[in-house]
């Protein structure tokens, strides 16, 4: 294993995994297996990997801030879902608490209180453990991309006059961070600063030309440009280097849409439903149809977007209901008006 693989894998971690009172080398190497298969998004394998001593007996803040990160982004993600995420983030919880108790001033386990706390939403306690990380180790680049999910008053003081200037900071400490990038690429999104964002991501290319998230997002950025040639080129590279992507036959289906090639838009969105029950597609499918004048495909599409609603805050379900209250609206009024005419004649 190279010293710049080894040096990523464990990343911010590093202080804490070369403290580690280590029994023996095979008890490294494991860890290194169970980074490395983190990396390659094999969560569950690095799960059953990680040794049944990681608990409340484990002496290791190395080892319970790595399972603490896995159960917080997993907390997260099914959060997202709409589905319950307290069990990972009692779990999550849970072993920071022994990791602070074992040693209060490790930085990442402060880093990673944080976290949680961002993610419920305790907005003075997630401040109160960033600045403790912060001056325990001010060359992490994910502590201040983490704050930037606070309000700019939370870290005035800090000589940091908005999130942009956060995130250049995270890529001056590590120019690696490419999540620091595409965040920063996303605000320029939101700004309409277009050829900012471009730059931004390409950036990321540069380095690594076949980081799916950045292809992503150059197709997305490409796309509000107008420019459908260039984002599905974009989008394109992606089904060559990850071919079970859903996201991205998602994605193409939009840029045949806008382009009106409806035939082609089907495809895609019909793949994206097949690969990974991408929801949103039925919405596009929906109003393919009602262009077609199918109606009848239309409304179903409609009602089974409504029907996947992942909670409250579906933007996507709610237009699908609002749209086929439309429709089906319009399609009474004119069953009345054929009435009536008949009626008459």
């Amino acid at each position: 294993m190279s010293i710049l693989v080894a040096d990523r894998m464990l990343g911010p971690n590093r202080e804490a995994v070369l403290k580690d009172p280590w029994h023996s080398n095979a008890e490294l190497a494991v860890f290194f297996n169970f980074k490395l298969l983190l990396l390659n998004g094999e969560t569950k394998s690095a799960l059953d990997l990680a040794p049944s001593a990681v608990n409340e007996d484990s002496n290791s803040t190395a080892w319970l801030n790595a399972l603490a990160e896995i159960y917080l982004n997993r907390g997260v993600k099914k959060r997202k879902k709409g589905q319950s995420d307290l069990e990972d983030f009692q779990t999550a919880k849970s072993l920071l608490l022994k990791s602070l108790s074992l040693d209060e001033d490790d930085h990442k386990t402060l880093q990673l209180l944080a976290e949680l706390y961002l993610a419920n939403e305790r907005w003075n306690q997630a401040e109160e453990f960033l600045r403790e990380s912060l001056l325990r180790n001010r060359w992490d680049s994910k502590t201040y991309v983490d704050f930037t999910q606070l309000h700019p008053s939370r870290y005035a003081d800090l000589d940091f006059d908005n999130e942009n200037a956060l995130l250049e900071k995270a890529i001056f400490v590590n120019p690696l961070d490419f999540n620091a990038r595409l965040i920063l690429a996303d605000n320029y999104s939101r700004k309409n600063r277009l050829d900012l964002a471009t730059k931004t991501v390409k950036q990321i290319l540069r380095i690594n030309p076949n980081r799916i998230d950045a292809l992503m997002r150059l197709g997305s950025i490409y796309m509000a440009r107008n420019d459908l040639l260039n984002s599905l080129e974009s989008y394109q590279r992606v089904t060559e280097l990850e071919p079970q992507n859903g996201e991205v036959y998602y994605n193409l289906g939009i840029v045949y849409y806008y382009q009106k090639d409806y035939d082609m838009a089907i495809k895609f969105f019909e793949h994206a439903i097949k690969s990974v029950d991408h929801v949103d597609s039925h919405l596009y499918l929906a109003y393919i149809y009602e262009q077609k004048k199918e109606m009848n495909r239309a409304i179903t599409h409609l009602r089974t977007r409504i029907a996947k609603r992942s909670g409250r805050a579906d933007k996507f379900a709610e237009e699908a209901r609002k749209h086929l209250f439309q429709i089906l609206s319009e399609r009474k009024e004119n069953d009345s008006k054929a009435g009536q005419n008949t009626t008459q004649n």
